[in-house]
């Protein structure tokens, strides 16, 4: 259980957990920007920060986001950008299905020089496919329907006499 500090500002008093690290990044950053629309000066606002165990960079950052920008997330396509799942090399493989949806997808990784990973990801996320191999199943061919048939008309025959309401018969 959470210990409960009461930190007391001028305007009135903010109940915090003491414990930062079971909060999620958003949720601290929603903090900050709930002290600073309540209307608490950047100081007051590290002060509460610093007491509950933030960081003091965390805190300038954030603070500089709010103040900047009205929120606290992070630009639009700030991160890291995509290398191998381009719209080029989602096409090719693509085409390579298409014209031979037989083919392996570890196969393809090596033909396009892509990691195996990367080859399902572009298959299951973006054409919204999905990979199965074709496995083999005991059948009845035309022959063995006839032989099953006969085998069941032999079978009724037999057992006419008997209470049929007692038997069970499988497809």
């Amino acid at each position: 259980m959470h210990s409960l500090l009461f930190i007391s500002t001028k305007r009135f008093e903010i109940p915090t957990f003491i414990r930062r690290d079971k909060m999620k990044q958003r949720e601290r950053h929603e903090f900050v920007l709930g002290l600073i629309v309540s209307g608490h000066s950047d100081s007051e606002v590290y002060e509460i920060c610093r007491r509950r165990g933030e960081k003091k960079s965390t805190i300038y950052d954030v603070i500089k986001r709010v103040r900047g920008r009205g929120h606290a997330d992070r630009k639009v396509g700030s991160g890291r950008k995509r290398t191998v799942r381009e719209p080029k090399v989602v096409k090719q493989v693509r085409e390579r299905i298409r014209r031979n949806p037989r083919r392996s997808m570890r196969k393809l990784a090596d033909e396009l020089k892509i990691s195996d990973r990367s080859i399902r990801r572009i298959v299951h996320d973006d054409l919204k496919m999905k990979a199965y191999k074709r496995r083999r199943v005991a059948g009845l061919t035309a022959a063995g329907r006839k032989k099953r048939l006969a085998r069941c008309r032999d079978h009724l025959l037999r057992h006419a006499r008997y209470d049929l309401e007692r038997m069970v018969f499988f497809r």
